[in-house]
């Protein structure tokens, strides 16, 4: 239900996938990374109804823009 939309382009570099990644796969990309994030690989969590994130600092209750 609903329409198709083209998702925003992230700015930064890549991750090249033929090494392993430590941390967040968008850490380079990522205006909020912080070390935290270039370490440790985040989880997924429910943020919001029929919203989940794999993020440190994305807020509960935050809604995607």
């Amino acid at each position: 239900t609903g329409t198709a939309r083209q998702l925003a382009e992230i700015p930064g570099q890549v991750p090249d996938l033929r090494k392993p990644i430590t941390g967040c796969v968008f850490a380079g990309r990522c205006a909020l990374a912080t070390d935290l994030c270039r370490q440790y690989a985040p989880g997924l969590e429910e943020k919001g109804p029929r919203h989940i994130a794999a993020c440190h600092y994305a807020a509960k209750g935050a809604v995607a823009a």
